[in-house]
């Protein structure tokens, strides 16, 4: 039973459609569980060292962890905070109007 050149061109069709709706919900349903806002910026569920740790870890270990975190929550935060403002005053710069370059430069070279 040969296909002909139409029947292919539709299978072909439908196959690409049904791919990329299942990598749109795929993707959906990814962007879903890393939760609002995800890792960068938004005050969402933070999925960085701390989440990979207990991941890796495992249950047992995870009291630890916890623990370890809250030791050095305050010595990370400021560093957090300066990450934070040098991504804002950068991201200011490059969509100022009109743009300047030397502004720009010296934010990457007081980083």
């Amino acid at each position: 039973m040969t296909m002909s050149w139409s029947r292919t061109r539709t299978l072909s069709v439908v196959l690409f459609v049904s791919l990329t709706l299942n990598l749109f919900l795929a993707g959906t349903m990814a962007g879903r569980w890393v939760g609002a806002g995800g890792h960068f910026g938004g005050e969402g569920r933070h999925w960085g060292a701390k989440f990979w740790l207990n991941q890796a870890l495992g249950d047992e270990a995870t009291p630890k962890v916890e623990a370890m975190w809250e030791v050095y929550r305050a010595k990370l935060e400021p560093m957090r905070k300066a990450a934070r403002q040098s991504r804002h005053a950068i991201k200011a710069a490059l969509s100022a109007d009109p743009f300047d370059p030397n502004a720009y430069a010296r934010l990457w070279r007081t980083r």
